[in-house]
């Protein structure tokens, strides 16, 4: 964190950095009115908090990786169970380096993975977080969301959309698994099925 004395010199000298350096982000914003002159304060502060998240000691690969993934899903629920699925049904060769801080002796670790939901919501890169079913749902405001994906290049986005879609299907095929049906009147034997709100769940993430 930043002591509270030096914010405003920190803040000020960020502004000017990020204005020469990110022009992408103010081709966002249409016009110069006082409420994109408050959005952009608060882009500045997103991007302070980034920059300190990087700096910090505590800060593992993983954190930077995941929240660079959240921006092509759906805000409002992102579950962990997504990224544990993909880690145990698809081969390490298939995973992103960062992936690694999540694991503990080859293992998916909830707890590694707590603690780097712990640091963005510190950093309030992430809105809230909360426990259902055994795993986190993490959500983030729409405007970091947008933020996220802005300060990307476009290999960044290229990776992290291609990702995010291959955790996607791993996820979906899952959910088709657990909810398989035999029918005992047709010769295949084989009918599949999608909860309505698994079915709900991946439709916003697809059109996010």
């Amino acid at each position: 964190t930043l002591p509270l004395k030096q914010f405003l010199s920190y803040y000020d000298s960020h502004m000017k950095e990020m204005l020469s350096t990110t022009p992408k982000l103010w081709d966002y914003l249409d016009g110069s009115s006082s409420h994109n002159d408050n959005f952009k304060s608060v882009l500045t502060t997103w991007d302070m908090s980034y920059s300190l998240l990087i700096s910090s000691s505590d800060t593992t690969p993983g954190d930077i990786g995941v929240l660079d993934c959240f921006a092509y899903f759906d805000e409002k629920d992102i579950s962990e169970e997504m990224f544990s699925k993909y880690f145990n049904d698809i081969d390490s060769s298939q995973q992103p380096p960062w992936f690694n801080a999540f694991v503990d002796r080859g293992i998916w670790s909830f707890e590694k993975f707590r603690n780097t939901i712990r640091r963005l919501k510190a950093f309030s890169l992430i809105s809230g977080f909360q426990e259902l079913d055994g795993f986190l749902h993490i959500s983030i405001h729409p405007l970091v969301r947008d933020w996220i994906k802005l300060r990307q290049d476009g290999d960044s986005m290229s990776t992290n959309f291609i990702l995010v879609g291959r955790i996607l299907s791993c996820w979906v095929a899952q959910q088709f698994w657990d909810f398989f049906d035999p029918d005992p009147l047709t010769t295949v034997g084989r009918t599949f099925k999608l909860s309505e709100s698994h079915k709900g769940a991946c439709l916003a993430h697809v059109f996010a």
